[in-house]
């Protein structure tokens, strides 16, 4: 497999991949071995190629449970098929494909999308963070034309630098999450924009209650112009 990818990785710009994994078994002995695509990709760990265009995964997806780095640094990749659904880590997933924005569905499983979307410059696609996922962490960092409502829900506890020079503005931010740190390192810088935003900020009861709103959302995104703060119901 490594001879393989390493050879994708050797073409350039100029060359087209569509590499259709449906046909691999996925086999795991051990806890290791669950990172099927993560450690079979180069001693990196991803594909790191400006060749890759599409990617099939693998019908036997049982034992994928981490996809972290998979597509990093393919700037040309605009397809792959629906994640495994078993999939628990998209650490870094996506991030720096320059060209991808397809629709793409989070399965249900995820609980770590640090970095999931990093600096996919073309990225705006609505995004449902699954009710498991702890750590949002960079997740939107650098996605300059990302511009969408999102929702964080209540199981988040890491939010710091999720939204990061991101385009949003005239939507709606749902922050569910009642045990973040917004105030301190894991929130600071959260949200700040690029542009001059004006977004509607709902809170749950439990950050709205806690200092004032208008702090509060001083606090977690730097340079917004709130249109209004209101409490969850």
């Amino acid at each position: 497999m490594k001879a393989l990818t390493a050879a994708i990785y050797a073409l350039d710009n100029n060359s087209s991949i569509v590499l259709d994994m449906s046909a691999v078994k996925a086999v795991a002995t051990t806890v290791e071995s669950q990172e099927l695509l993560y450690n079979a990709f180069r001693d990196t760990g991803s594909l790191e190629s400006p060749a890759l265009k599409e990617f099939v995964f693998p019908t036997d997806q049982s034992n994928i449970t981490s996809l972290k780095y998979t597509f990093y640094k393919c700037p040309n990749l605009t397809s792959v098929s629906p994640l495994p659904s078993g999939v628990k880590t998209l650490s870094n997933t996506f991030n720096s494909c320059l060209s991808f924005n397809q629709p793409i569905e989070i399965p249900s499983s995820v609980t770590d999308m640090a970095g999931t979307f990093q600096s996919c410059s073309s990225f705006n696609q609505p995004i449902e963070i699954p009710s498991g996922v702890t750590t949002i962490t960079y997740m939107l960092y650098s996605c300059r034309l990302f511009n969408q409502s999102i929702t964080i829900p209540a199981s988040v506890t890491n939010i710091s630098m999720a939204f990061k020079v991101t385009a949003i503005s005239g939507k709606t931010i749902t922050i569910k999450s009642t045990k973040f740190d917004v105030g301190g390192v894991q929130g600071t810088n959260t949200f700040e924009t690029y542009n001059t935003p004006t977004i509607d900020l709902v809170l749950s009861p439990a950050l709205y209650g806690a200092i004032s709103a208008e702090n509060l959302a001083a606090k977690i995104w730097e340079k917004a112009t709130w249109k209004s703060i209101t409490q969850a119901q």
